[in-house]
């Protein structure tokens, strides 16, 4: 059967006919898809790597709530388009496979019920997969980018049934590799190319089944069907013609999008940051530090310097520490009970003064805070 060329228009390979035979469980199936493939043709990777994702947790933050432990643990660092990547995956493999195990097998078809709850499943947990890791979204993007791409060039120049299963395994091997490299300028085109083609395929899978072409709604039994009378029509061509279409501009929109919006600038700030403060050796009682960390040319040179000549910290200049009464620094302490201002700092010829400002009122204890911190602050200035 699966070798032979098919005529009837109602046998296990019509999705259709089989596993959609009424209207709602094809409105189920084919809206939403519709839907969510339009915005991953023309913003899937956008979507996935530029915007709406939480950015990455830094390796040293470990809330000691449970509660937030918890919130911190649900995040999007695949954003919206993994999450539209992951239900397309799960959509698509889980169509693929309830079709083409009834023909390759013994096994009975699946009835539309058993099918509804068969994708649903299969879509909440890749979606929730591909939205909650980045990685996962980045595999899954290859994956059924690549695979889809790959079908979709069968249907449009019509190769041998070995010459599709072998086309359709090395794109999907190849462009998953390129989706996973950690270079992000290199990585991101690959990604894009993925989310436009799997778009672009649900767009025109979902269009077939509405309009009843079967050369593209029965898409999947190219992979183990020879040959079918209804390919190379022309409305299959015509919706060929429009997969291409959509698989261009949905690039293009999708870079523009790209160079306009970018990347979030806040995942490179806060990591650099994270990164800084990795490297201070922080006071536990407060946060921040008065001493950078030397250089190694710095240390090597206090190693043979004298004590006098040590250089105690990257200030080239020794530092003041004003007391909080006086009214060039901290006027706002003296005159406004609502709290300090901040003020710039103020620096002499032969030394640099640096302003702290904790923003502390007068009232409820703020006297003995400001002892505690000026005892600190003595402690670990530097003279």
């Amino acid at each position: 059967m699966s070798s032979s060329p098919s005529n009837d228009s109602h046998d296990l390979n019509d999705l259709s006919a089989t596993l959609l035979s009424s209207s709602a469980f094809l409105l189920t199936y084919a809206i939403p898809l519709l839907v969510l493939s339009t915005v991953l043709t023309f913003s899937g990777s956008f979507l996935t790597l530029d915007r709406t994702r939480a950015l990455p947790r830094p390796k040293t933050f470990d809330p000691e709530n449970l509660t937030r432990r918890l919130r911190s643990w649900f995040v999007l660092e695949g954003g919206i388009g993994g999450i539209l990547l992951g239900y397309a995956f799960g959509v698509h493999i889980a169509t693929m496979l309830s079709i083409m195990i009834p023909n390759v097998t013994s096994a009975a078809p699946l009835r539309p019920p058993a099918f509804l709850a068969v994708w649903l499943c299969s879509v909440l947990l890749t979606s929730v997969s591909s939205g909650r890791w980045k990685y996962v979204a980045r595999t899954v993007a290859g994956l059924i980018g690549y695979s889809t791409l790959a079908l979709s060039i069968s249907v449009i120049v019509h190769p041998t049934r070995l010459t599709r299963i072998v086309l359709a395994a090395v794109f999907t091997a190849l462009g998953t590799v390129a989706c996973l490299l950690p270079f992000p300028a290199i990585s991101h085109t690959p990604v894009r190319i993925a989310a436009s083609a799997t778009g672009a395929f649900g767009v025109i899978l979902s269009v077939s089944l509405f309009s009843h072409v079967p050369a593209w709604a029965d898409v999947w039994e190219r992979f183990w069907v020879d040959n079918d009378i209804n390919w190379g029509s022309s409305r299959e061509k015509g919706l060929s013609a429009a997969y291409c279409f959509l698989l261009v501009t949905g690039v293009i929109c999708d870079w523009a999008l790209h160079k306009y919006y970018g990347e979030d600038p806040d995942e490179k700030w806060n990591q650099y940051l994270s990164d800084y403060s990795l490297n201070l050796p922080n006071n536990p009682r407060r946060a921040g530090d008065f001493h950078p960390p030397l250089s190694l040319w710095d240390q090597i040179t206090n190693f043979f310097s004298s004590e006098k000549t040590k250089i105690h910290s990257k200030l080239q200049k020794p530092v003041t520490v004003l007391h909080k009464n006086d009214p060039q620094i901290f006027p706002s302490m003296l005159g406004d009970p609502g709290g300090a201002h901040k003020y710039s700092p103020i620096s002499g010829p032969d030394q640099k003064v640096y302003e702290v400002d904790l923003g502390l009122p007068r009232k409820s204890g703020g006297d003995a805070k400001w002892e505690e911190f000026w005892r600190d602050v003595k402690s670990q200035a530097v003279y």
